[in-house]
């Protein structure tokens, strides 16, 4: 019964990957953060009624954009040339 279960549970959650990734646009990131940290995105999440997806990636793209405001062109350069996209 148990391993059933585990069966049902892994399919299930094969499919909601499946349906929610779209090919060349999302990707799927596991990591572990620290309590405090976890805490504070679904407090910010919660306060500006997002997602704790959708304020990640805000965050992100933000301060990206704040980093190049102040980059050179060679800089730039270096920077997008520092990771190449993965597929998984």
């Amino acid at each position: 019964m148990l391993e059933e279960k585990k069966k049902d549970n892994a399919k299930r959650q094969a499919e909601y990957r499946k349906r929610h990734i779209k090919e060349g646009s999302d990707q799927r990131l596991n990591v572990i953060l620290d309590l405090d940290v976890k805490l504070a995105l679904e407090r910010m999440a919660k306060f500006h009624g997002v997602s704790n997806k959708s304020l990640l990636e805000r965050v992100l793209l933000d301060a990206q954009s704040c980093l190049l405001e102040n980059m050179n062109d060679e800089q730039q350069t270096r920077y997008y040339g520092a990771t190449t996209p993965t597929t998984l």
